[in-house]
């Protein structure tokens, strides 16, 4: 599985894992921060990677529109505050591993949606 970590996630985390062997970049290493959720996500899909998120609300509402429309994507991690906050790179990177790890294949999740859950 590739991902691509949207904005709110440090591109350290990235780097961190691409250390590790996985295939994982952030918006903030190729210049697409300032995209809308709509780009982004079309990106991702374009690009053959899950898309990683703490934006919860919009990227359910996106789903949803896109599922109406009948457009395809790869999965949409999204990771909850109260789960793993922001700043604790470790848990991210532990949770990511531990998804990346059971999911190896790169079409393993195309087309929903899950939690990130802390390890």
């Amino acid at each position: 599985m590739r991902l691509l970590l949207d904005e709110c996630l440090s591109h350290v985390i990235a780097e961190q894992l691409r250390q590790r062997g996985y295939d994982v970049v952030s918006v903030q290493e190729i210049d697409r921060q300032t995209r809308s959720d709509a780009e982004q996500l079309a990106f991702a899909a374009e690009q053959g990677r899950a898309f990683v998120t703490y934006n919860v609300t919009h990227f359910e509402e996106l789903m949803i529109d896109w599922f109406e429309q009948g457009k395809s994507h790869y999965d949409v991690i999204l990771v909850k505050e109260r789960s793993i906050r922001r700043n604790d790179f470790g848990g991210l990177i532990r949770a990511l591993t531990a998804l990346l790890d059971q999911s190896p294949a790169e079409d393993a999740l195309v087309n929903g949606c899950l939690f990130l859950q802390p390890v």
